[in-house]
Parts: structure tokens; sequence; C-alpha cells
């Protein structure tokens, strides 16, 4: 039976992320990591055994607590029949969509969206790509709109000195996904210096965190 119904991810205050029914977590050289029920990943960013917690909270006496540092921003749309949503407050700023559709997505250009430049299939399948979930769509030429889960069981992917990125039907324990956040694809910060906390808002460029 599918693990997805009891899978979730528990924030805890001022230490790890607690695992708890997902068994697919990998690090970021893509093996698979030995976790068992209540798995503990870090999030603080101090760890010698990253992804996994090794208490190093402790001694740096770590405290960021999962609130919201920031103003959260409004989310944008762009195109008209086919519309892309983009949500900043939860953007991860990792690039994989300026890198993969640069003739859609590209910072240079105002917009910096334009759906029209690629054929739909090709950009709904460069959003469904974006770890953070900051960027959706919207085809207004369907009368009724599906959605369907990009895996049957939910996974943790830990990106090169990056965030983690969680795929599937997580619940998230002590913390509140923000308004117009992507439930099933998200980023959960693991330098520790977000101010998106727990998700990833980038920072983790600048404050140079490394998987070393």
């Amino acid at each position: 039976m599918s693990n997805a119904k009891r899978a979730s991810i528990t924030v805890t205050a001022s230490g790890p992320y607690l695992v708890e029914g997902i068994t697919n977590v990998t690090n970021v050289a893509g093996d698979s990591l030995p976790v068992e029920s209540g798995a503990e990943l870090c999030r603080c960013g101090y760890s010698k055994s990253k992804p996994l917690c090794d208490g190093a909270h402790g001694p740096y006496q770590f405290t960021k607590a999962p609130q919201l540092d920031v103003t959260p921003e409004p989310a944008r749309t762009y195109g008209d029949v086919v519309q892309v949503h983009y949500n900043p407050t939860v953007c991860a700023h990792l690039g994989v969509c300026t890198h993969n559709l640069p003739e859609v997505f590209n910072v240079t250009n105002r917009p910096w969206i334009e759906p029209d430049n690629a054929d739909k299939a090709t950009v709904f399948e460069t959003i469904r790509q974006c770890p953070s979930g900051a960027l959706t769509h919207t085809d207004t030429s369907i009368a009724e709109q599906t959605h369907n889960a990009d895996v049957d069981e939910p996974n943790i992917r830990a990106l090169r000195n990056g965030p983690l990125a969680v795929v599937g039907t997580v619940k998230l324990i002590g913390a509140s996904f923000l308004d117009g956040a992507t439930h099933d694809r998200f980023t959960l910060c693991r330098c520790g210096a977000s101010r998106a906390m727990p998700f990833c808002d980038g920072s983790h460029k600048e404050v140079g965190f490394s998987d070393k």
C-alpha cells in the first residue's frame, strides 16, 4: 500500500526536519539514503552528515523558527491562453526554468516570462520541473482544469549546495503553506538562512552554503 497518505515532514522549532512515511530520500549525488521511520534531515546547515542531521543545531544554538520574515509578494500571471503563474515568495531561485527554456523564461527581458515563445507542452513540462512550485500554469483553452500528481510515492531530494526538493502528497507539520503555494512540489531550506522558513528563498547563495 502507498505511503502517500501518511507521509509527513515536521518542522521542529530549533532543530531538524522529522520525516515520516517517506523512504525515498536521496543525497546530492543521487544515492538513496538508508532512512527509516523518524529520519531527521538537517535544516540548520551545520551538519557534517548532510542532508542527515547530526545534532549540530544544538552546539551551534540554532534557533530559526519556521516563520515568515518577509512580506509575501503576490503571485503574478503572464500570458493569455497559456497563463504562467509565478509566486516569488516561494521561489528558490535555482534557475531551472531559465536554463531549460530561456526563450520563455529570461530575467533580462520585460516581461521575463513570455509563454507564447514556445509550444505549450514544452512550457508545461518546464513548469513541472520547477522544484519549488513557484511556477504553475493554467490553459484557458480547456474548460475544466485537471491536476495529475507527478509521482505516486513522495520523495525528497537534496539539491547540491541548495534546498531539499519535496515531491508528492506530504503533510507539513509545524509550519503553514504560503498562500498560492503548491502542496505537492516545494523546496525546504537546509542552509538555515531563509527568510521564508521553512521554504527556500535562495538565501543559500547569499550565505555560500555548501554540502562539504
